[in-house]
């Protein structure tokens, strides 16, 4: 006994996966709003920069605290400086990466973080060249303040890299807000010339209209006063006629 063919039927046709992947997406999107650390700062380019920056100023620290000093002041200055600004770049890395700028709305974050990163790059900077005026080539405090230099110019790209897109963006805003006053202004010149225009075209028109129905009264009134005179004329024909007969 022959049996026709049969048509094995998996459940999964050309548009069955198109739903799942849409829930995947946005299950995903959703736990990574959801999650305690933010993932993407590691990868960011703000996130490397301070890896960076509280690595070098580690590097500087142990050079300098492992040698032997030549000016005890200006070293301990230099460790002071190097210390104070790695636990600030720590702490604003751990706000970034924990998210807690979103649960600590009342303070305001991109300021403090300009500030410490101005104050503290300069500080930094002043310590990393008083640390190299007094190494007199000892290797260590030479490294101490090499890394100092470093960590100074890692700092000032942060700065750069975080805060131009600020400023680019609020001169933006500001030359859009100007066009836009501008074309308002235009526009305002345009509807103001086309009332104008309005208003002088129906004054106009009403002059017009004014003379042309003056004119036909004065030549209906001539009219009239030309057939009055005509029936008066005709009357007293008429009589006359009338007093030969």
């Amino acid at each position: 006994m022959s049996h026709g063919a049969r048509v094995i039927r998996t459940g999964v046709s050309s548009a069955g996966p198109a739903a799942p992947t849409t829930a995947a997406s946005s299950t995903a999107s959703a736990g990574s709003d959801g999650e305690l650390v933010d993932g993407a700062y590691f990868r960011s380019c703000a996130g490397m920069l301070k890896v960076a920056q509280m690595i070098s100023l580690l590097v500087g620290f142990i050079s300098v605290n492992n040698s032997q000093w030549t000016n005890y002041s200006a070293y301990s200055y230099f460790q002071i400086v190097t210390m104070c600004d790695l636990v600030m770049v720590l702490f604003f890395y751990i706000i970034h990466i924990f998210r807690v700028y979103r649960m600590l709305t009342c303070v305001s974050w991109p300021l403090a973080e300009f500030l410490h990163y101005l104050i503290g790059t300069i500080l930094l900077l002043i310590a990393s060249i008083v640390a190299a005026s007094k190494s007199y080539n000892v290797t260590g405090l030479v490294a101490g303040a090499t890394f100092g230099f470093l960590a100074t110019i890692l700092c000032v790209l942060s700065i750069w890299s975080s805060y131009k897109v600020s400023c680019i963006t609020q001169s933006t805003s500001f030359i859009c807000n100007s066009a836009i006053h501008t074309e308002d202004q235009e526009a305002q010149k345009k509807s103001t010339a086309t009332c104008e225009f309005k208003e002088v075209k129906s004054t106009t028109i009403d002059t017009i209209v004014h003379n042309f129905l003056k004119n036909n009264s004065q030549k209906r009134e001539k009219l009239q006063t030309n057939n009055i005179l005509v029936l008066d004329q005709v009357t007293n024909i008429l009589a006359n006629s009338c007093l030969q007969y």
